[in-house]
């Protein structure tokens, strides 16, 4: 078995039984600049105030890979150490009736937050993510019904977005670039598609494709066709 689903197995069973009890810290990741979320959530990993911590060591190095913070019987913030190197790396934050509000990703195990992702009702809103591993979110993903509906991003590493994205059923239609460094889009591609949809963000001869040209008329009883057919006879 390997260790992520040794720590997953751990983690189901440690949410079923309650775990033990202890007094780690969490050690949580900094946030990169440039994110648009809250941070109401955080203040649920920080044990006391009536709060029940639980950890579990799954390898058996004497530090724990797995801490959760409970209030009552709901498990209000959860905290993995996927590699095993004492730092955690995952953190699910979740509502007071269980629900995951708030996710947060140390992908490269740097103690550095590299991807955080929202819910509300149990669907996917928002991610932030920094994909180039410098401490600055510069792609920000909308969702819409659980699907992606348009995303942002800083490809300049100014802090404002000069690309846009928007999605139409989870399918890319249009994209926007700012190609001045004003903040605003200066020049938009757009699928040619988008009008047959009936989308109104379609432009101007860019819309439906057009359509073919009505199909001629058939002879009538009597007319060209019968007389030249009797003329053949004749």
């Amino acid at each position: 078995m390997n260790d992520l689903a040794k720590i997953l197995g751990a983690a189901l069973a440690l949410a079923a039984c309650g775990g033990g009890s202890g007094g780690a810290s969490s050690g949580r990741p900094t946030t990169p600049e440039g994110s648009r979320g809250g941070t109401t959530a955080l203040a649920s990993c920080e044990g006391g105030g009536g709060r029940r911590e639980a950890t579990l060591d799954v390898n058996g190095d004497g530090s724990p890979d797995l801490r959760q913070i409970f209030e009552g019987p709901t498990e209000v913030c959860r905290e993995v150490d996927l590699n095993f190197d004492g730092r955690k790396d995952v953190f699910h934050y979740y509502d007071r009736s269980g629900r995951e509000i708030r996710l947060e990703d140390d992908l490269d195990f740097d103690s550095r937050v590299d991807q955080i992702t929202f819910f509300q009702a149990g669907q996917v809103t928002r991610r932030e993510l920094d994909t180039n591993f410098d401490n600055r979110f510069d792609t920000w993903e909308y969702y819409a019904g659980g699907m992606i509906a348009r995303t942002e991003r800083d490809t300049n590493g100014d802090g404002r977005a000069d690309f846009w994205e928007r999605y139409s059923s989870g399918r890319l239609d249009r994209i926007q670039y700012d190609e001045d460094g004003d903040g605003r889009p200066d020049r938009t591609d757009e699928d040619p598609e988008l009008g047959e949809r009936g989308a109104p963000q379609a432009q101007p001869g860019r819309g439906a494709e057009p359509q073919p040209p009505p199909a001629a008329p058939e002879p009538s009883p009597g007319g060209e066709g019968a007389e030249t057919s009797a003329g053949a006879e004749g």
